[in-house]
This record gives C-alpha cells, structure tokens and sequence, in this order.
C-alpha cells in the first residue's frame, strides 16, 4: 500500500504505516488528487505473531474503508518491480536469497527479519507498487 499527501488540518495527523520496507505517510486534504496503491498479494506477508503481520494492513485498509476516505483516493494499479529495478538497491546475492528463503517456505532472514513463504512475491509487489506509485504522480494521475 502506498499513499501520501499534505495535511494542512490539525484533525487529519499524517500517520505512518509501514508495510515490508515501504514507508507511507497517510493524510487526506480534499483539494489534493492522492495516490493509493495496493494489491491484495500484499496480505500474503504473512508472518504469525511477528510485529509486521498481515493483520496491520487488514486494520489500515478497513480504517480507510470505515472513515470513507478509500474511495476518496486515486487507485493505482501496484505491480511487481523488475529483478533491474531490485538490483539498484539490493545486491543480485540477495535478492537470490530472499527468493529462495521464500521458496522453501520463508523463516528468519536475520534475527529481526520474518518472511513467509509469499512474502518474495509480496515484497516485489511493495516495491513495484512504490515506483508504481511515483510514475501515477509523474503522469499527472495524482498530486501525490
């Protein structure tokens, strides 16, 4: 999921949410066209108990939902980053291993770091959505 905006009212604070490694600062302001992307294969990151769960984003999308601000957003369609695209920030290594960890059903990647065994194609997505994201802005599709 990917959203952001300007928040010029003491009534909406930006909030941040995090979701794998993709930072997103929530805020409505009515006169703004604001981006939203999110593909439900985000939700496959599913790691159990572990502080980034699935259940976070199900909670952010129904607050969305329950305040009618989703459908005040500008959908984005998310897609998966290109193994080019990983490879300006992660090395070709580690991209490997991630995807191989997911291959055998995820586990511990560090000892902070879960993944399940759809987290890979979740975290394609995240960061595809992100850069998906950005070129809906370049493209005039929203302010932000």
């Amino acid at each position: 999921m990917f959203f952001a905006g300007k928040c010029n009212s003491n009534f909406w604070k930006p909030r941040p949410l995090l979701f794998l490694s993709v930072c997103v600062f929530f805020c409505y302001h009515a006169s703004m066209k604001v981006g939203f992307v999110y593909d439900p294969i985000y939700l496959e990151h599913d790691t159990g108990d572990h502080v980034e769960n699935a259940r976070r984003l199900v909670d952010a999308m129904s607050h969305l939902k329950d305040t009618g601000i989703k459908e005040r957003l500008i959908s984005l369609p998310a897609r998966p980053a290109t193994i080019e695209e990983l490879e300006m920030i992660h090395r070709p290594d580690y991209i490997s291993y991630v995807k191989s960890k997911a291959e055998k059903g995820g586990g511990w990647l560090d000892p902070d770091t879960v993944m399940s065994a759809k987290s890979y194609e979740a975290a394609i997505y995240a960061a595809g959505g992100l850069m998906a994201g950005v070129e809906g802005v370049m493209r005039g599709d929203a302010d932000s």
